[in-house]
C-alpha cells in the first residue's frame, strides 16, 4: 500500500507546485471517555451482581470486586475498537479525525513550503475518514469549492479506504497540474512516502 500512496503521490505533484503529505493513523483519540463509560458500566454490573448474589459475599470484598469490574470495563472499552464505535457517533469520530489532521499538519511541517502550497491528507483506520487540510495561503491558487469536491472524497461510502485516499491525490494532481503550474527551480520539498502511525 505505502509504494502505491509514495507512487500517487510523486504523479499529483509531477508538473505541479503543489505538495501532498500522507499521514495514516491506526485511530485519531485516545476515546478515555468511552473506556471510562464501559468502566462504569461494569462496576454497576458488578455491583449488581454483588447484591442479588446467592452467595455470601464479605462486605470488605464489595469494594475491590467493584475495582476489578471497573478495570475489565475500562480494558474493554480502551482496547476493543467495536466496544469504542458502539459508544460513539460517526460524527464524534469524524470531529476526531478532524482534531488530529489537523495537529498532524503542524507536525508534518506542511506548512513550510515555499509558496506554502502544501495538502496534507490525514487517513484514520478506525474513523474510516480521509481528511484533507490545505495550508491557508492555497486559497490564492484554487478555489474553495474545488478542494471542497476533493474533501468530499474522503467520505464516500462506497469505496474502501485506500481507494478513496488514491483519488483524492488523483484529484490534488489534477487540480495542482491545472491551477498551480511549478517554478522552474521548483524542487521536490516535502518526503512522498507515507507517514504510518
Amino acid at each position: 500500500m505505502a509504494e502505491r500512496i509514495s507512487a500517487a503521490v510523486a504523479k499529483a505533484e509531477d508538473g505541479s507546485a503543489l505538495e501532498v503529505v500522507v499521514r495514516v493513523a491506526p485511530i485519531s483519540a485516545d476515546y478515555r471517555d468511552i473506556a471510562l463509560m464501559w468502566a462504569l458500566a461494569f462496576v454497576v454490573l458488578g455491583l449488581e451482581l454483588i447484591l442479588f448474589s446467592p452467595l455470601l459475599i464479605w462486605p470488605l470484598w464489595v469494594i475491590p470486586l467493584g475495582a476489578v469490574f471497573g478495570g475489565i470495563g475500562y480494558w474493554i472499552g480502551d482496547r476493543k475498537q467495536g466496544a469504542i464505535r458502539l459508544l460513539t457517533t460517526r460524527d464524534r469520530r469524524k470531529v476526531e479525525c478532524i482534531k488530529a489532521a489537523r495537529v498532524a499538519f503542524y507536525e508534518e511541517a506542511v506548512s513550510t513550503t515555499r509558496d506554502r502550497t502544501g495538502v496534507l491528507l490525514y487517513c484514520s483506520v478506525f474513523e474510516d475518514e480521509v481528511i484533507l487540510v490545505e495550508d491557508h495561503a492555497l486559497g490564492a491558487y484554487v478555489t474553495g469549492a474545488a478542494l471542497a469536491k476533493v474533501a468530499a472524497m474522503g467520505s464516500l461510502p462506497d469505496l474502501d479506504l485506500t481507494d478513496r485516499l488514491l483519488q483524492m491525490i488523483d484529484g490534488l494532481g489534477k487540480l495542482g497540474n491545472e491551477l498551480l503550474p511549478p517554478r522552474p527551480d521548483d524542487t521536490d520539498e516535502l518526503d512522498n512516502e507515507p507517514k504510518i502511525g
